[in-house]
C-alpha cells in the first residue's frame, strides 16, 4: 500500500481514537467528520451520498477480489461493492431512501415540471437511463480509469438555435463551456505561475495548470487576491454567455454572475486537485498554486493574524470537509472535463434559475437540454453508459452546502477584517455594508 497512505490512515486512526467518545465516527468507512443517523445507521455524509446513488439509480457492484476490501475515508480509491455491503451490514436500509424532491430547488406556480427531474425520470431529450448493468465493477486499478481526452467528435460546426432565433455557430455547447475552463485555466497560470512570457505562448493546451511539483504551501494571506481573479472570470464567464444569449436581462446577468463567482471559487481547484492528482497525496490543491494538506495542520501565514479556534473552524475543517465529501467521491467516478464543465455548468444554473426571470429560465433549460445531449453523444462515442449522467446529476446537490460555507466563510473575514473585501464583492454576496 502507498506510504503516504499508510500515513495518512495512522494519523487518522490515533485522532479517531482520541475522539472517540467526542463524537460519532462513519460505520462504514470510519471517518470522524459529520457522522450522524442516515437510512437507519450512523454514516458520514459521503457514504450516505453513496447509498443514495446506488439505491436511486439502481446501481449493482461486484468486487473484483475476495469482497472483503478494506474500505476508509482516506483511500482515494475504495470497492464499491465491499462499501455496500458495509453500508447494508451497518443497518442501512434502502427502503429508507427516497427519490430527490428536485422540486424544492426550483420553484414557481406555472413552471414545466423541473429538468432534472425529466432526465432521472426519463421523460426528457429521448434519454433513457438504462436499468443500471448487472456487472458494474469497482474502480480498483489503472484500466478503470475513463479517458480525459476532449470529445470532439459528432456532427460537425451544428448550428445551435438558440434563445430569439439567434445561431451560435459551435461544435457543440459542450465544447463552447470546455473552452471556457481551458481559457479560465491558462490566465490563472499566466497569473499565478513563474513561467517565462515565452512559455506563455508556446504552452501547448492542458486540463490542468499546475503539476504538483508546482504546488505550494497554503498561504492564507494570498486567499484575497485569489478571489478578486476569480471574481474578474466570473465577469468574463457571464459576457461569453451574453454574447450567445443576448436576450439575457442585465437582471438575469447579476444573478449568473453571483452564482459563476461561487462556481469559479468552489469548483475550478477542485478540478485542480483531482487533475494534479493532489489528492493522492492528501493535498488540496487551489487555483492559484497553494496546496493545503489535509493531515498536517501547518499553514504559511502569520500566526498572529487569526487565533487558532479560529484556524481550525475557519481553514482546516471547511476544506476537509470538501476534500472528504466532494474530492474523494469524485475521485472514485474519475470525471474527464466533459463531465466537470457539465457538472460546474448545471450547479451554477440550477442555483441562478431560483432568482432567474421566466425569460431566463427558458434559456437556462435550453442550456441544459443541450448539455444533456453533448455528454449523452460523447458517453455513447466512448461506450460509457449512459446512467452515469444520473449520477453527475445527483451530486449537484453536494455543492450546495459547499457554496454556502463559502458565503458565510467570507462574513467571518469580513467581520474580523482578516483582509479586505472589495465592496463589489460584498454586493454580489449581498453582505450587509
Amino acid at each position: 500500500m502507498n506510504p503516504v497512505l499508510l500515513q495518512n490512515l495512522s494519523y487518522e486512526d490515533n485522532n479517531n481514537n482520541n475522539n472517540k467518545s467526542d463524537k460519532p465516527i462513519c460505520l462504514i468507512c470510519s471517518n470522524p467528520n459529520n457522522a450522524s443517523h442516515h437510512f437507519g445507521s450512523t454514516t458520514c455524509l459521503a457514504c450516505a451520498a453513496f447509498m443514495r446513488r446506488t439505491v436511486v439509480l439502481k446501481m449493482k457492484y461486484k468486487c473484483k477480489k475476495d469482497n472483503n476490501c478494506l474500505v476508509h475515508f482516506t483511500m482515494r480509491m475504495i470497492c464499491r461493492s465491499c462499501r455496500y455491503q458495509r453500508c447494508i451490514s451497518s443497518g442501512m436500509k434502502e427502503y429508507l431512501v427516497q427519490k430527490p424532491r428536485t422540486s424544492r430547488t426550483i420553484k414557481g406556480k406555472n413552471e414545466n415540471k423541473d429538468v432534472f427531474d425529466k432526465i432521472l425520470s426519463n421523460k426528457s431529450n429521448d434519454i433513457k437511463l438504462k436499468e443500471r448493468f448487472q456487472n458494474t465493477e469497482s474502480p480498483d486499478d489503472d484500466s478503470s480509469v475513463v479517458s480525459s481526452s476532449t470529445f470532439r467528435r459528432g456532427s460537425e460546426s451544428s448550428i445551435l438555435m438558440l434563445s430569439k432565433g439567434i445561431s451560435y455557430h459551435k461544435s457543440s455547447l459542450l465544447t463552447f463551456y470546455i473552452e471556457e475552463l481551458r481559457k479560465a485555466q491558462k490566465r490563472r497560470k499566466i497569473f499565478y505561475s513563474d513561467q517565462t512570457t515565452l512559455a506563455m505562448f508556446t504552452d501547448t493546451d492542458s486540463d490542468n495548470i499546475f503539476s504538483i511539483k508546482e504546488l505550494t504551501k497554503y498561504n492564507f494571506k494570498e486567499l484575497g487576491k485569489n478571489v478578486r481573479f476569480d471574481y474578474m472570470l466570473s465577469y468574463d464567464y457571464v459576457m461569453e454567455h451574453k454574447k450567445i444569449f443576448p436576450s439575457l436581462s442585465n437582471d438575469d446577468c447579476n444573478v449568473l454572475f453571483k452564482y459563476s463567482f461561487l462556481g469559479f471559487s468552489n469548483m475550478d481547484h477542485v478540478f485542480v486537485t483531482l487533475w494534479s492528482k493532489a489528492h493522492k497525496e492528501g493535498l488540496l490543491a487551489f487555483t492559484n498554486r497553494n496546496a493545503l494538506s489535509i493531515y498536517n495542520k501547518s499553514f504559511e501565514y502569520d500566526d498572529t493574524l487569526i487565533p487558532e479556534t479560529l484556524k481550525e473552524k475557519f481553514i482546516y475543517e471547511p476544506n476537509k470537509k470538501i476534500f472528504h465529501q466532494i474530492i474523494l467521491p469524485l475521485s472514485e467516478m474519475d470525471l474527464d472535463i466533459e463531465e466537470f464543465v457539465f457538472l460546474k455548468t448545471l450547479t451554477i444554473n440550477s442555483l441562478s434559475r431560483c432568482e432567474f426571470s421566466l425569460s431566463g429560465k427558458k434559456i437556462l433549460n435550453e442550456i441544459t437540454d443541450e448539455l444533456v445531449k453533448c455528454l449523452s453523444e460523447h458517453y455513447k462515442s466512448k461506450n460509457i453508459p449512459i446512467d452515469r449522467l444520473g449520477e453527475l446529476i445527483l451530486f449537484i446537490s453536494n455543492f450546495y452546502t459547499t457554496f454556502q460555507m463559502f458565503t458565510e466563510n467570507f462574513i467571518t473575514i469580513d467581520t474580523f477584517k482578516l483582509f479586505d473585501i472589495d465592496n463589489e464583492i460584498r454586493q454580489t454576496l449581498k453582505f450587509s455594508t
